[in-house]
């Protein structure tokens, strides 16, 4: 799977759901644009950190939005992040 965003929730929920998503062996995040742009291995970010401490990185993250109401939006806390463009 390969994801285009500039949304760095994306690339959280990317590493703590990976393992949940099943038939995914791998997951590419093409994050930024211009001379900022960067491709996250996903699976290797997940499997790198365990699936332990990968799961527990939203909860952190979430903890945080929650902090700047702005942030914190119905959409972003129900997982439909606006701005994530699917690549073929």
């Amino acid at each position: 799977m390969k994801l285009r965003t500039v949304d760095t929730d994306v690339i959280v929920i990317g590493i703590s759901m990976f393992e949940m998503i099943t038939d995914l062996q791998k997951m590419w995040i093409d994050f930024g644009t211009g001379e900022n742009r960067q491709f996250f291995a996903i699976h290797e970010l997940n499997n790198n950190l365990g699936q332990d401490k990968a799961k527990t990185l939203a909860f952190f993250h979430l903890q945080d939005a929650t902090k700047c109401p702005f942030l914190a939006t119905a959409e972003k806390l129900k997982l439909g992040i606006p701005g994530i463009t699917f690549l073929r």
